[in-house]
């Protein structure tokens, strides 16, 4: 199945949705669509139609109405509110996906952390019921590395999802607060620990899609949770605390979605999250299909952060990131791997590489080679090889359009050459004795090659795919005729053109030989970088 048909029209709807701007919307439909353009006039035309389309307006305003009064400026008007059994006290954080609030179970008498999410980040009933059932079975799972989901549900409209308190901040925190980068060894373990969990729910059959610094909590090691009846109970810590001492937990499952599935039930959630953090094809689905090497594009970008390294994107918008990844202007890596050990630098270029099937296949490929480099052990991972190497290469866009502009400068050469050739052929000078009939010759092959091939290689720069095979056809005839006039001794199927000057033919038949050569690569190259692409 390829990455256009992958998401439903219902699914690349609501996405296409989720975006502020009409141009970025659009864009994102020609990624899904990957070139199916009667796709695209199909989805633009229901897109126009939702947006102007009221059926989800009273209900949005309504509990945007309710969401907006629990987190009022004034913290203190929320407390004593009641949603489901937990009544809020205050707030602890708020997001693009929603607010946290502290809360206490009525029923247990214990202190929660409770997520409200953002009624529009949910797009309408069917993804609220999605992010439900899926937020459900993240509650189910129970890991060391994971905060602990107590409940998910609803209270009417408003959806929320109850968990595990913990107050001793976030890896986001601890990266703004730290004094210098981490060292190497110890950022390597760090993370490994946090692949152990994204393992452990990937084997469960969900991805986490978001994973952050700010959604990786932090408990000393070997420290016991905070009293959760006492709401005022903090073990605060700074950046000053090495990571070696600090145990991260994965929390916030808020837009994860299960990796098993009809393609039909694939949600949008592709197209939220942190922009630094999201794997390419979460933005651009033509790239590869979303799954667990999303979530480690995500750990790698994580990992360079606590290294102090730079990320190509960060700081750019939306808008930027979609143009450098339809224009290829990314690198192999989303990272700048400078100043590290080789088999770090491995590592890091492994999990950021822009295409999925270049990254590790599971977290605990991951894990391993962290633990592996930290201990000075060899790694299971190293530098592409040449034939890697070439195979990303032609898996880029840019490819299709090098070897269309290529096609169409051969084909120009070969023009020029033909013309002159009739403008000789017209002329007094030209030697041969059958003028008439080598110009009708030469009018009649570049009618039906070098016009065709024009008008092919024009449609191919555009981004039609369809080209491809009617050039292979028409270049590949011309070098198998040529090549069998002259080893059949009948090159001179027009009698009297090449008898004064023999070494003109030569010259004629080894431009045609030449340049088809060349533009059958092309073709060929660009064919194979589309089968790859769809892969």
């Amino acid at each position: 199945m390829t990455q256009a048909n992958f998401y439903n029209d219902e699914d690349a709807l609501l996405g296409a949705r989720l975006l502020p701007e009409r141009d970025m919307q659009l864009q994102y439909l020609r990624s899904v669509c990957d070139g199916d353009d009667q796709r695209l006039r199909r989805l633009s035309q229901r897109l126009d139609e939702v947006i102007t389309s009221s059926i989800h307006e009273d209900t949005v305003q309504d509990v945007t109405e309710i969401e907006d009064h629990l987190v009022s400026a004034d913290s203190s008007a929320t407390i004593g509110k009641r949603v489901g059994k937990f009544e809020l006290i205050n707030v602890l954080g708020r997001g693009g996906m929603g607010t946290v609030f502290l809360a206490e179970d009525i029923e247990l008498r214990r202190c929660v952390a409770l997520k409200i999410p953002r009624l529009e980040s949910l797009g309408d009933a069917s993804q609220r019921r999605r992010f439900l059932v899926e937020s459900r079975i993240a509650a189910k799972l129970q890991h060391p590395g994971l905060v602990t989901i107590y409940e998910v549900g609803n209270d009417g409209s408003i959806t929320y999802i109850a968990s595990e308190l913990c107050e001793d901040g976030d890896l986001a925190n601890w990266i703004a607060d730290s004094f210098e980068p981490s060292q190497e060894q110890e950022a390597a373990l760090f993370i490994a620990q946090i692949s152990d969990a994204v393992a452990y729910i990937h084997k469960h059959g969900v991805l986490h899609l978001d994973l952050k610094p700010s959604n990786i909590l932090l408990r000393r090691a070997g420290q016991i949770p905070i009293d959760q009846d006492d709401p005022g109970a903090s073990n605060a810590q700074d950046g000053n605390v090495p990571l070696s001492k600090l145990t991260p937990l994965i929390s916030d499952f808020g837009i994860s979605r299960s990796i098993e599935g009809d393609a039909t039930k694939k949600d949008t959630s592709l197209v939220l999250g942190t922009l630094l953090y999201m794997s390419p094809e979460q933005l651009m689905p033509s790239l590869g299909e979303v799954g667990q090497q999303s979530d480690i594009y995500s750990l790698g970008i994580v990992l360079a952060q606590i290294l102090g390294l730079d990320v190509h994107r960060e700081g750019m918008s939306y808008r930027e990131i979609l143009k450098s990844l339809d224009e290829d202007e990314v690198s192999p890596s989303a990272v700048k791997l400078t100043g590290l050990r080789s088999d770090l630098r491995d590592i890091l270029k492994t999990c950021t590489s822009t295409y999925p099937y270049a990254r590790y296949a599971s977290a605990e490929e991951l894990a391993a080679d962290l633990r592996s480099f930290a201990c000075g052990d060899p790694i299971a991972t190293q530098s592409p090889s040449t034939f890697s190497a070439f195979k990303n290469w032609l898996t880029r866009k840019a490819r299709i359009r090098e070897a269309w502009w290529i096609c169409l400068g051969c084909n120009c050469v070969i023009s020029v050459w033909m013309i002159a050739g009739i403008v000789l052929m017209l002329s007094p000078l030209f030697p041969g004795s059958n003028r008439s009939l080598a110009l009708g010759a030469s009018v009649a092959l570049m009618l039906v090659n070098n016009l065709p091939m024009f008008a092919l290689c024009g449609f191919g720069l555009r981004g039609h795919r369809w080209p491809i095979l009617p050039s292979i056809l028409i270049v590949g005839v011309g070098l198998v005729i040529v090549p069998t006039l002259v080893l059949t001794g009948n090159a001179q199927a027009i009698p009297g053109v090449y008898e004064e000057f023999p070494f003109f033919e030569t010259l004629n038949h080894c431009l045609v030989l030449g340049f088809g050569l060349v533009q059958l690569l092309m073709l060929l190259i660009a064919r194979v970088s589309i089968h790859l692409q769809k892969r």
